[in-house]
């Protein structure tokens, strides 16, 4: 039994540091923040994330900054990480999934090997981040 305990924590330690060090790549990798006439220009569909109705029902208002790690040969998002989150599960988790239906125009995105030539990221050359700020008001 305690050889099973043994493996389940070395188990556990790894997969921690595994995602350690992910964060620390992500985290020391160039993001660029669009301004909106950028974001016009270089995408084919930014759609707004829907605000919940569970969030407005209680008022629930907050700001974000969200990393979407886009694929350079089709402009795609491949993910959609929480940089700042909102203070709301519910508005991060809406901001997530209405940024991952963002579509760019393939080819144009400078991947992130061309920005920094001599860094050495566990992120492939075919992607590029981008910092998005999302905020979520009520109309008064």
């Amino acid at each position: 039994m305690a050889y099973l305990f043994l493996v389940r924590s070395v188990r556990a330690r790894l997969f921690c540091t595994a995602l350690i060090v992910i964060a620390y790549a992500v985290s020391t990798a160039t993001a660029v923040t669009l301004t909106e006439e950028q974001a016009r220009r270089l995408s084919v569909s930014t759609p707004k994330p829907e605000y919940p109705s569970a969030a407005r029902l209680r008022h629930i208002e907050g700001h974000g900054l969200f990393l979407l790690r886009v694929r350079v040969q089709t402009g795609l998002v491949k993910s959609v990480m929480v940089e700042r989150s909102t203070g709301s599960p519910l508005l991060d988790a809406a901001a997530v999934a209405g940024l991952t239906q963002w579509r760019f125009k393939p080819g144009l995105l400078p991947s992130i090997r061309v920005e920094q030539p001599g860094r050495k990221d566990a992120l492939p050359k075919e992607d590029w981040l981008v910092r998005v700020p999302v905020n979520f008001m009520m109309r008064r």
